[in-house]
């Protein structure tokens, strides 16, 4: 239960801080050097990760505040997963390092609920 619980904390930590500076990189070299279309789809990404990981932050806070998560339903988490993978593979559209830090990034949302299938 430790274990689940530290992963948790230092992904919710780390994805955040790999986005900002996957996100500063792109908006300083990467955007200007790739095709249009390819840009936009790293723009998505970013916001995909950012609706991500800003949920999982909702939801963390509601629980530690004690307030009723019954809005918390397995349809709310199986979609904010797939918005989470869907930003991560959205992030193959970058390149250099802003497309390793958006993709270990998404990973690293992605990481707790891999865990918690695998570790029980």
């Amino acid at each position: 239960m430790l274990l689940k619980i530290l992963i948790a904390l230092t992904s919710m930590a780390i994805a955040p801080l790999l986005g900002a500076l996957a996100f500063r990189e792109w908006m300083k070299r990467v955007r200007k050097e790739l095709a249009q279309w390819r840009s936009f789809l790293g723009g998505a990404s970013f916001l995909l990760l950012f609706v991500a990981w800003i949920s999982v932050v909702f939801v963390s806070i509601t629980l530690a505040m004690g307030f009723s998560t019954s809005f918390y339903t397995p349809a709310w988490e199986i979609s904010n997963l797939l918005i989470a993978v869907s930003g991560t593979g959205l992030a193959l559209a970058l390149k250099g390092s802003s497309r390793t830090q958006a993709m270990i990034a998404g990973s690293a949302l992605i990481l707790p609920w891999v865990m918690s299938l695998l570790v029980t």
